[in-house]
């Protein structure tokens, strides 16, 4: 991928081997995963597998510590996250 925004304006999440990491400890990942308008989707895993450091990336709290992550075709890690979340 490279660092212009997603073209496709139908796609609202985008990751490309995304990892979160803390204290050499790998959180999540590697992810690739793609969530189109209208699309609903589940996650589920145990306690500790990484689904709220995942979605927390998904809902642009966080930035990814490496891949690429587009939400709502902004690229994390480029892009002020407070400006995301009123959209």
């Amino acid at each position: 991928m490279d660092d212009v925004p997603s073209p496709d304006p139908d796609l609202l999440i985008e990751f490309d081997d995304v990892e979160l990491r803390r204290g050499g400890a790998t959180l999540v990942g590697p992810v690739t995963w793609k969530v189109e308008l209208d699309e609903r989707w589940v996650v589920l895993g145990p306690n500790g597998a990484g689904k709220t450091s995942l979605l927390r990336i998904a809902a642009a709290e966080e930035h990814p510590s490496k891949g690429t992550a587009y939400v709502l075709t902004e690229k994390l890690g480029r892009t002020d996250i407070s400006e995301l979340r009123p959209r």
